[in-house]
């Protein structure tokens, strides 16, 4: 399985090749126009493509508003930050611990 979470296109492809055969892809992130992916690898990869609605685009101002007052506790809601080298166990595993306590992780991309 594969997620697209931020709405753009180059990362949509991305998921598409990098699913198995029958796979699954998830479009979360919404897009602002057309996202053109290479269909033929769909087909044949038989890929369960699936779209998510989880928020509005137009959310985000108010949210960055909400946040900059204090009003959401940002620091509360990221619980760890990894590095890109142990963004697997350390972070994604994490995160699919049944009995893990993380709400978020962030990746650092700094090294």
């Amino acid at each position: 399985m594969a997620l697209e979470c931020v709405g753009n296109t180059q990362a949509l492809q991305a998921c598409v090749d990098a699913v198995r055969k029958r796979g699954v892809v998830v479009q979360v992130g919404l897009h602002a126009g057309e996202a053109p992916v290479n269909w033929f690898n769909v087909v044949y990869k038989d890929i369960d493509l699936r779209g998510s609605w989880a928020y509005e685009a137009q959310m985000w101002p108010r949210v960055m508003r909400l946040i900059a007052s204090g009003q959401i506790p940002a620091r509360k809601i990221v619980t760890r930050t990894v590095t890109l080298d142990n963004v697997i166990v350390e972070g994604f595993d994490a995160l699919l611990d049944p009995a893990g306590t993380h709400l978020k992780i962030l990746i650092d991309l700094r090294g």
